[in-house]
């Protein structure tokens, strides 16, 4: 009986709220599970996927998205993230491998770069061990996982440091 009711109440919102021009929120999809902006050029968020570096806040003014102020194409600045056609499992030895060197925290349950994507984790780990020895190229392989960019790869309020 409860679930004939719920669903009901739920037709009876959504016909009220056509009926009387209520908007209700609009959550988008989330293409990859938790990278906002979805894959553009097998980059997370940002400006990488399509993101306009200005665009208008809820307030109505301008504000500038995650990681546009970092750098973009040809800003001589680059990160290691882990490459999109790589297995997870691969990659998921590959985070807990770089994490036995650098601060993965804040890729847990409550750190501000948390994401169900192992890609998202591994990317920020790959990141932070690439950034911590100075940007060597051998920094950025990680048994093949890895790659250079030169697109900042941040998202949501997560930023990818780069030196």
């Amino acid at each position: 009986m409860a679930p004939k009711f719920f669903v009901a109440s739920v037709l009876l919102l959504q016909l009220a709220a056509i009926a009387f021009s209520i908007r209700l929120p609009y959550y988008p999809p989330r293409p990859d599970k938790g990278i906002p902006g979805g894959p553009a050029l097998g980059l997370p968020g940002g400006p990488a996927a399509g993101i306009p570096a200005r665009q208008e806040g809820p307030a109505g003014g301008s504000t500038t998205a995650p990681g546009a102020e970092v750098g973009g194409a040809n800003s001589g600045k680059k990160w290691c993230i882990g490459k999109k056609d790589i297995l997870t499992s691969l990659l998921k030895t590959a985070f807990d491998e770089i994490c036995k060197e650098v601060d993965c925290s804040p890729t847990g349950p409550t750190g501000i770069c948390y994401d169900e994507s192992i890609w998202s984790k591994a990317s920020y780990a790959m990141n932070l061990k690439y950034q911590k020895n100075g940007q060597k190229d051998s920094d950025c392989n990680n048994k093949g996982t890895s790659q250079i960019v030169t697109i900042d790869p941040s998202w949501g309020k997560c930023v990818l440091i780069s030196s």
